[in-house]
């Protein structure tokens, strides 16, 4: 039997966010920041799959 990780619901302020990109090189990547509520920091919301990029390592919250 697979153990599921409890994923925490993080608190966004939904009246700011940024819209940030890459288009050099040949790639055109885009993902949106949200500020997290409870700690103040920056969060970036990523579809990397969607794009058809592949991490080399799994990558963690």
């Amino acid at each position: 039997m697979e153990r599921v990780k409890e994923e925490k619901m993080h608190s966004l302020d939904d009246t700011m966010h940024v819209h940030v990109g890459y288009y050099e090189r040949g790639f055109d990547v885009e993902g949106v920041f949200f500020k997290n509520l409870e700690t103040g920091k920056w969060l970036l919301f990523f579809d990397h799959k969607s794009y058809g990029i592949t991490f080399l390592k799994p990558y963690e919250t």
